[in-house]
């Protein structure tokens, strides 16, 4: 019996506080950024862009929100014979990571080799496109502008955590249908009984064709 209503995000919400406290802020049509070259530290990782470069979050902070690996092998595996794909990661996801470029070209880890926060967002900031889960990430390339595909398990945007400033069909959701108990927690700590694959329902395919389409369109 759940109604499906997009409530206010987030950033809505933290805005809201700060009219409260006398700042005039309007988040509803933002500013273009000037984009950043890499720094040299990044391209020496990164190499010349040569096609496009596409980020890969697989990670989320907990299992309901984290798109099985095996699945975003295949995604990996799809995209990296067109692009350049990069894999982001904590330093306890290196050795995944470093397995899952070996078993393909045009991929590369950048967990634990950037130097810091800073240099993570530069690389970021230079994407063409970033698919990521419910997580840090996302919300780290949204923010840079950057065109940003995400993937919903026990979740669900309309809970208010979408990237910001992000077109609502860039969310990849599960079969509702076949689960119609999501969400089934707003912040993913919890896992619904039954629904422990939920993410299985989002297919490798459909994520390479709307990965392709935003960037033509972009």
């Amino acid at each position: 019996n759940k109604v499906f209503k997009q409530l206010r995000s987030t950033h809505d919400r933290y805005a809201d506080v700060f009219k409260k406290l006398g700042f005039t802020i309007d988040i509803s049509n933002p500013k273009p950024i000037t984009r950043v070259h890499l720094f040299k530290d990044v391209s020496n990782i990164t190499g010349q862009k040569n096609k496009p470069w596409v980020g890969v979050a697989p990670f989320a902070a907990f299992p309901s929100k984290t798109y099985p690996l095996d699945l975003m092998e295949e995604v990996i595996a799809g995209l990296s014979k067109d692009f350049t794909v990069f894999l982001f990661g904590g330093k306890e996801d290196e050795t995944i990571l470093e397995t899952i470029i070996s078993r393909h070209k045009n991929t590369i880890s950048v967990a634990g080799k950037l130097g810091g926060f800073k240099n993570e967002l530069n690389l970021i900031s230079n994407l063409n496109i970033m698919l990521s889960m419910d997580s840090g990430n996302a919300h780290f390339s949204a923010m840079q502008q950057v065109p940003t595909i995400t993937l919903w398990g026990g979740t669900h945007p309309f809970a208010g955590f979408a990237p910001f400033n992000q077109p609502t069909d860039y969310c990849l959701l599960p079969d509702l249908k076949e689960h119609p108990n999501i969400p089934c927690s707003i912040y993913g700590n919890k896992t619904c009984q039954g629904a422990e694959d939920v993410m299985r329902t989002i297919l490798p395919k459909n994520i390479l064709k709307k990965v392709k389409a935003v960037l033509e369109k972009n």
